[in-house]
């Protein structure tokens, strides 16, 4: 670590200390039916993890009923600086940034700039002549090939919200449509316009509204939002979403002051931990470079991910959604406009999804704990990021659950999953 970055980082230590008061204030967790046994057993979790070189460190934060009972920072933000883990630190959430996006959406829908009903084509004209691919065998050759075919109707916003829109990402789809889908990556963009324009160029990987396939709904819905509300995507999250949730720490673009506080990303391989030092090295897995945050000029802000922020600002989010779009006095979303987001809308269609659970408008949504067989409750929601970051609300139990990790692969040794279901049975009322 540098000089510079060590006054830095001591600098942002104090102003956390003086800042306090504007963090969640830690409450007894009985006081709010959470066992401190429990804690502990989760405490003892992800502590072993570090010791045995898992995981280089995590943040943790679980309320109940409107109150903290347990937020703690374990490990380390940067192993080789022996930068300790703080509880403000900065993670890339990457995926987590969907919900955010489908949030946007939904008031845009409120004010009547957006109809869930509304074709794409309405806002990127692209998309009128979109077809749709089917991976078959040349009959002369008989090679790999793709059918291209008509539309029977075309992508809805409503599509896009619920990840049924046909548009996927090549790395994880078979066959010669997925790669097709490889070649347009966010290397040839540089504005998120520019992309959508080209993502309609492509087939779709199935008619939309017949199937569910996680993709690039939500960078497209980032660009239609930013048609709709005449304002770039950064600029109306920050207006509009972060300012009045006063989530002072989450950006697509990091100011240089506030880098020391960016927690290093690794990856898991060969039994070690290796730091992720650049795009390129997400590149060699086939990820887009802005899977790796470098504090590089940005002009590419999409729906799907790219921001960066800390647990304190996305539990001030997700507070928000439990308490029905309102935090602080401030709302953001009407009642019945949660209920919907948080609503399966794919149970009659193919999933992928883990058993037991659907897909709302930007939200996986719980549906059945025994098939799932993870703790929790019918109508809970929740989503993760590719670097193992994850929230979840919880309306019945009025629970949040927020781990914050910067380790690849994605599902890393099942933490996410061992670490939500140990805040269920920390459950004690």
């Amino acid at each position: 670590m540098t000089k510079k970055n060590k006054i830095l980082t001591l600098f942002f230590a104090f102003v956390s200390l003086w800042l306090g008061a504007q963090n969640p204030r830690v409450s007894p967790p009985e006081s709010v039916g959470i066992n401190p046994l429990g804690l502990a057993r989760i405490d003892t979790y992800l502590e072993d993890l570090i010791k045995t070189k898992k995981i280089s460190g995590a943040v943790a934060l679980i309320a109940r009923k409107g109150k903290v009972a347990h937020f703690k920072s374990y490990g380390w933000a940067d192993i080789a600086d022996n930068r300790k883990m703080d509880n403000e630190a900065i993670f890339r959430i990457k995926s987590m940034t969907k919900p955010i996006t489908s949030v946007a959406a939904m008031m845009l829908v409120e004010e009547g700039k957006l109809r869930l009903d509304d074709p794409l084509s309405k806002f990127i004209p692209e998309f009128k002549n979109t077809k749709v691919g089917i991976n078959t065998i040349d009959s002369l050759t008989r090679r790999p090939t793709v059918k291209n075919v008509a539309l029977n109707r075309e992508i809805t916003v409503r599509d896009l919200l619920t990840h049924s829109s046909g548009l996927i990402m090549g790395w994880l789809y078979p066959g010669i449509l997925g790669e097709i889908w490889k070649t347009k990556d966010n290397l040839e963009y540089t504005n998120i316009g520019d992309l959508s324009r080209g993502l309609a160029t492509l087939p779709l990987a199935f008619q939309p509204g017949a199937a569910w396939a996680y993709g690039r709904s939500s960078d497209v819905l980032g660009y239609v939002i930013e048609v709709a509300s005449g304002m770039t995507l950064d600029k109306f999250f920050q207006e509009k979403i972060f300012a009045p949730l006063e989530m002072s720490d989450t950006y697509f673009e990091l100011p240089n002051e506030k880098l020391p506080r960016l927690v290093s990303a690794y990856a898991f391989e060969y039994n070690n931990l290796r730091k992720i030092k650049s795009a390129t090295d997400m590149l060699t897995k086939g990820l887009p470079p802005s899977a790796f945050y470098n504090g590089g000029k940005r002009t590419l802000f999409t729906g799907g991910e790219g921001l960066v922020s800390t647990a304190t600002d996305y539990f001030r989010f997700a507070s928000m959604l439990l308490n029905q779009g309102e935090y602080n006095g401030k709302r953001l979303l009407s009642r019945k406009t949660i209920e919907l987001m948080t609503t399966s809308h794919i149970s009659n269609i193919p999933s992928p999804l883990l058993q037991g659970y659907d897909f709302g408008l930007g939200f996986g949504i719980h549906t059945s704990p025994a098939k799932s067989l993870i703790p929790g409750s019918v109508g809970e929601y929740f989503w993760n990021g590719a670097f193992n970051t994850v929230f979840w609300a919880d309306p019945k139990e009025e629970l949040i659950g927020i781990l914050m990790l910067q380790i690849d692969p994605y599902g890393h040794l099942g933490i996410v999953r061992q670490f939500k279901s140990m805040t269920y049975m920390a459950i004690g009322d």
